[in-house]
């Protein structure tokens, strides 16, 4: 039996499926990508915050003030 546009229907539907297949694990790698990106930004940020405690002599976060951020 054949499809409207020509191709047999088993043929149709394994295009369909694969284009969904496609799409499934496009959006796992760009999910992959993010939690990365986002992992790596965090690191960044914990890193900065402790270079900024070291440069004002604090031991802790627990130390820092809200005036110490002010000018």
């Amino acid at each position: 039996m054949m499809h409207r546009i020509g191709l047999p229907i088993r043929k149709s539907l394994d295009i369909v499926t694969s284009e969904l297949q496609n799409r499934t694990r496009r959006s796992r790698f760009l999910i992959e990508q993010k939690a990365k990106n986002i992992a790596c930004y965090h690191d960044a940020l914990l890193h900065g915050l402790r270079d900024l405690l070291a440069v004002m002599g604090k031991k802790s976060i627990k130390k820092l003030r809200k005036k110490d951020l002010l000018l």
